[in-house]
């Protein structure tokens, strides 16, 4: 079933890709760099061919069905289920027919981002992603579920989860071309050198209560971003958005405790989006709400 409230058109750099749609959630008020995720209403109808600067994965919520003309070629039937993908880089995005409605996730890619990506990889993929339509990848389908939750719930998680996430996708996408798309043993990965590791922990000391980015953290060590986010698990464990996840629960308790602040006031000064948000998050990590931790204390 169509979600059919909170629909509004918008000037959405995705609107070009698909019909004259609804869309329903979007994450440009998020001013996340190189990558948009949106969810549109896709109206009975034809779209004509376009040209895109974006990568864009393509996850269908519901049943759909239609046809397109790749390479300029005679129309080609596809329908969509739920739970499938499709793929088209950036350039050309053939015309295309919908003949029933249907719900789609967008996620687009910056070229630019792509190709930063790309040339951080140990392994450069051999063969380029091209215009695939309606097939099945776990991983792809799982990460772009977690950033759409994420902005259905208003991105309370923060800049650093959607980058990480993010960045997962980017790799998927471009590992896409390869023959054999199951994942590769994972190879020994060493820890940051203590130094490096202390700067990062230093710089997440002085910024969990605010935006953190996966780039910044990433610069502080000098590596790329995949190689920061493989050598701090090796060195802490757990990935950084847990990690400063943590600090903002460690950071909530001291401040409950002190019992000067009331828990919304709690929330802001911790980097939470709302007493909703920490709420939640606290009692995941604790066990019980914020309201009863300090009732214990």
């Amino acid at each position: 079933m169509l979600i059919a409230s909170h629909l509004k058109t918008s000037s959405s750099p995705l609107a070009r890709l698909t019909l004259p749609s609804s869309i329903v959630h979007s994450s440009e008020s998020h001013n996340w760099d190189g990558f948009v995720l949106e969810d549109h209403l896709v109206p009975v109808g034809e779209k004509v061919e376009t040209v895109t600067n974006r990568h864009v994965l393509w996850l269908w919520t519901t049943p759909s069905s239609g046809e397109y003309a790749p390479s300029r070629g005679r129309f080609v039937q596809c329908k969509e289920g739920p739970g499938t993908i499709a793929v088209t880089p950036a350039g050309v995005v053939p015309k295309w027919q919908c003949h029933e409605p249907g719900e789609v996730v967008l996620c687009a890619l910056d070229s630019t981002y792509v190709g930063n990506i790309l040339s951080e990889m140990d392994r450069r993929p051999s063969v380029e992603p091209t215009i695939r339509s309606k097939f099945h990848n776990p991983a792809i389908r799982r990460i772009m579920t977690l950033l759409f939750e994420e902005v259905r719930m208003g991105a309370p998680s923060g800049r650093l989860y959607a980058d990480s996430l993010a960045h997962a996708l980017a790799i998927r996408y471009l590992q896409l071309g390869e023959r054999d798309e199951s994942p590769k043993p994972a190879s020994a990965v060493s820890a940051l050198p203590p130094y490096i590791l202390k700067r990062v922990l230093d710089r997440i000391e002085h910024t969990f209560q605010s935006a953190v980015s996966l780039v910044s953290l990433a610069q502080e060590t000098g590596y790329s971003r995949g190689h920061f986010l493989k050598m701090f698990r090796a060195s802490t464990g757990i990935t950084p958005h847990r990690y400063v996840l943590n600090r903002r629960i460690e950071h909530a308790q001291s401040l409950l405790k002190l019992r000067k602040m009331s828990i919304i006031e709690v929330a802001a000064e911790c980097g939470f989006s709302s007493q909703a948000h920490l709420t939640h998050v606290f009692r995941e990590h604790v066990g019980v709400t914020p309201a009863e931790y300090r009732r214990t204390q």
